[in-house]
């Protein structure tokens, strides 16, 4: 029934919930990668960063530079 309406298992659901949350939290904080990896209760943070870059194609360090580079050049 999950696969049904979420089309994906429960696991991977988590994984890309968890994932989704990270990348809010790099995305609005300056907390460390490492930090927000233990807090998401990834096992560790190379682990972490493996899941992150599978599921964006860029490392959490890279997401946030991404981030940073496009909030400075926004037109006000």
């Amino acid at each position: 029934m999950f696969k049904t309406v979420f089309r994906c298992n429960f696991s991977e659901y988590c994984l890309r919930h968890k994932l989704y949350s990270a990348a809010r939290l790099i995305s609005q904080t300056e907390r460390s990668i490492t930090d927000i990896s233990y807090e998401l209760y990834f096992s560790s943070p190379s682990h972490f960063i493996a899941q992150f870059k599978r599921q964006f194609e860029v490392t959490p360090f890279k997401y946030r530079q991404n981030v940073q580079k496009r909030t400075r050049t926004k037109p006000q």
